[in-house]
């Protein structure tokens, strides 16, 4: 089961598990900044990312260039520390 990203209006924070943070820098590399990297996103977010690329990785693996486009849409959207400059929250539910 995969989790729902959630409303989240504070401060850009470091990731709670180096796990989490490894594959951060490899999954998002253009957002890792290194060991003090902080994001919008949870450990639970960046893990479920990653084990959500294994298809397009596949279906792009001939295009770096598409990938890699690909990836920082998906990575900017999910951890950009800047979404409240680029995304419009029009409505949430309760689960």
């Amino acid at each position: 089961m995969f989790e729902l990203n959630c409303i989240y209006n504070g401060e850009p924070k470091h990731f709670k598990t180096q796990k989490a943070l490894d594959v951060f820098a490899t999954a998002c590399p253009d957002l890792y900044e290194g060991p003090d990297t902080k994001t919008c996103c949870a450990d639970s977010q960046i893990l479920t990312l990653d084990s959500q690329l294994a298809v397009p990785r596949q279906l792009l693996k001939r295009c770096p260039s598409c990938f890699n486009n690909f990836l920082n849409l998906w990575c900017y959207l999910t951890c950009g520390t800047n979404m409240v400059h680029t995304t419009i929250l029009s409505s949430t539910h309760k689960f």
